[in-house]
């Protein structure tokens, strides 16, 4: 549900500037799925059974293993959606020279 509400969030801000934003609804909920799922999967494996220390430092590494697997899924998706974006642009042809119309595709002047 996060992923959802989070993914929709961040559409709202990508469409602004990318075309085809509605791609980064599916893949925040399926990063967000997928990361959520990294503690099941240690449960499973009776990685709960460390004790101390050991146990409170492997399951704080299962979370940023989430959240690796989160900004892989996520980071994809976004490098697809600005590649895509950027095929998408118009073309100038002036000679033998070729020119990128300047819309802009920033992300970060927010």
């Amino acid at each position: 549900m996060g992923g959802l509400i989070i993914g929709i969030w961040q559409a709202l801000i990508l469409r602004t500037r990318l075309r085809q934003s509605g791609w980064w609804i599916a893949a925040s909920v399926l990063g967000w799925t997928l990361a959520a799922g990294t503690p099941a999967l240690a449960d499973s494996q009776r990685l709960h059974a460390i004790r101390g220390i050991w146990g409170a430092l492997v399951y704080l590494g299962i979370i940023a293993a989430g959240g690796l697997v989160l900004g892989i899924v996520t980071g994809l998706c976004l490098a697809w959606l600005v590649r895509s974006e950027i095929g998408g642009l118009t073309t100038h042809r002036t000679g033998a020279n070729q020119s990128v119309s300047p819309k802009r595709i920033c992300l970060c002047d927010y």
